[in-house]
């Protein structure tokens, strides 16, 4: 379906302070965060039905899903939600269970921004234990004393009972 430019120009004209509204809407009791995910094709059904299908357990929350950054292997699936909410203990423990359903329906966690911190109890879940081991020994290695980005999005000080290993 042709949308014109509309969309785009729409848009263009606020990308850079539309994101400053969030902070206006957490003061009115209002919670939007977006996530995103790597999937391939052949999956791409089942990570839609199954994450939105977790974003919409919370009673009165809307969730839109876009994709973009298309591949010949598969695209990116942004999960927008809005909510009311205004606790950050909750907000931490919804975001949670939309990461569980990420990783749980096969995507990989992305963020054209990084993933950060707040992703890390995922990340060796998602990468594997032998594979976040070389990532470990590449810091060891070249960063001893831990000066750069000590722990960091890498979650390195994540402790192992807080560590979230979900695929099937």
């Amino acid at each position: 379906m042709s949308l014109t430019s509309y969309v785009t120009k729409s848009w263009e004209h606020g990308r850079f302070t539309d994101p400053y509204l969030r902070d206006t809407m957490l003061d009115f009791g209002v919670m939007t965060d977006t996530l995103e995910c790597t999937v391939n094709w052949s999956n791409m059904a089942k990570v839609h039905r199954e994450v939105r299908e977790v974003c919409h357990k919370l009673p009165n929350t809307i969730v839109t899903t876009h994709m973009s950054h298309c591949y010949p292997q598969g695209a990116n699936l942004y999960f927008i939600f809005i909510t009311r909410m205004d606790d950050a203990e909750k907000f931490r423990a919804y975001h949670s269970t939309i990461l569980d359903a990420i990783q749980k329906s096969g995507a990989a966690m992305s963020h054209h921004h990084g993933i950060g911190k707040m992703f890390a109890p995922w990340l060796e879940g998602q990468l594997g234990r032998t594979e976040y081991g070389v990532l470990c020994a590449l810091k060891n290695y070249f960063d001893p004393d831990y000066c750069m980005n000590p722990g960091g999005t890498l979650g390195f000080d994540v402790p192992e009972e807080e560590k979230r290993f979900l695929k099937e």
